[in-house]
């Protein structure tokens, strides 16, 4: 979370790669249309913003979370 909320500032991954994992990696695959994938996060955007969220959710019955 630290790294999302910080953009990768005085990660060990840093800024470079925080750029990489959120920017779209599927905008090559037509059949994916608007669906935005970066790496190891959703793209989406919920609201009216020029700018999408980085989402990422994870399952264990019965509990769902989303970041």
């Amino acid at each position: 979370m630290g790294f999302l909320f910080d953009q990768g500032q005085g990660n060990v991954l840093g800024s470079a790669a925080f750029t990489e994992m959120t920017s779209r990696q599927n905008g090559h695959v037509a059949l994916d249309g608007d669906f935005s994938i970066g790496l190891g996060y959703w793209l989406i955007k919920p609201l009216a913003v020029p700018d999408a969220f980085a989402s990422h959710a994870g399952d264990v019955p019965p509990f769902h979370g989303v970041m």
